[in-house]
């Protein structure tokens, strides 16, 4: 094992198979590259720490580079073996609440749990399970899956193919795709929420409290709407659906 020492006192340990970064002091991780799993927390209770795990891994054609600037930690990845031979990344740890994480990788498997001040994320393929409480949540690929179990300020999803289940609150959620479908459910006696959703074709089951008041409006060449919840314009829950095929189920809880 070495110990080597990068700018502002970071301390990296290498072995052979992996190696752990000390992330005290870090304000944002950045992700970009091929591809990685990662599965990280936030909690004050537990030392602030990554793990890097690589697996079937080949110097000579699979590389994994850590960079610091600032408060910045950047982890870059290179996989350039065929794809059935190909070597894994995998990022496990914590981290002190109220981070930023950043991913721009062709696929992306993520599992974050804690509070988070911002998590960005644009790929080819992305695939990410969150937890715990969020400032804002971007998400921009091909293809999307999220299941979110959470509290955020602000979601975004964006993509070819998004796939949302949502169970949590937000005060804004914009989903927008050629092709999506969504599980929304909204907690809260009377949730204070702007929900959007545009694409080619759209299905969406939206949810919230029995005694909740929605102002809802649903548009497409082809639509249908079914539920028993009555449309209250001005209500502080706003649903607005657009798209070609659009069909939208409202259920009260």
């Amino acid at each position: 094992m070495s110990i080597v020492k990068i700018g502002c006192g970071l301390l990296l340990l290498i072995s052979a198979a992996a190696q752990a970064e000390d992330v005290n002091g870090i304000d944002r991780l950045n992700f970009s590259g091929d591809a990685l799993k990662l599965d990280l927390s936030a909690d004050a209770s537990k030392p602030y720490k990554l793990n890097l795990e690589k697996r079937n891994w080949s110097d000579a054609d699979c590389k994994v580079t850590v960079t610091r600037m600032g408060k910045d930690l950047t982890f870059q990845v290179k996989l350039n073996r065929p794809a059935g031979e190909r070597c894994k990344l995998e990022v496990s740890g914590n981290v002190k609440p109220g981070k930023q994480v950043g991913v721009d990788l062709k696929a992306f498997d993520g599992d974050l749990n804690g509070q988070f001040a911002a998590v960005q994320l644009r790929g080819q393929a992305l695939k990410v399970e969150l937890k715990g409480a969020y400032g804002a949540v971007s998400m921009h690929g091909d293809a999307v899956k999220a299941e979110v179990r959470a509290s955020v300020e602000e979601l975004k999803a964006q993509g070819q193919a998004v796939n949302l289940a949502f169970d949590g609150s937000a005060r804004g959620m914009t989903l927008d795709g050629q092709a999506v479908k969504a599980e929304v459910k909204l907690r809260g006696a009377q949730p204070a929420a702007s929900v959007d959703v545009k694409g080619q074709m759209v299905n969406l089951d939206f949810s919230a409290g029995r005694q909740a008041k929605l102002d809802y409006q649903v548009s497409g060449q082809a639509s249908k709407v079914s539920g028993d919840w009555a449309n209250t314009p001005g209500a502080p829950l706003k649903l607005r659906v657009n798209g070609s095929a659009v069909k939208v189920s409202l259920e009260r809880d």
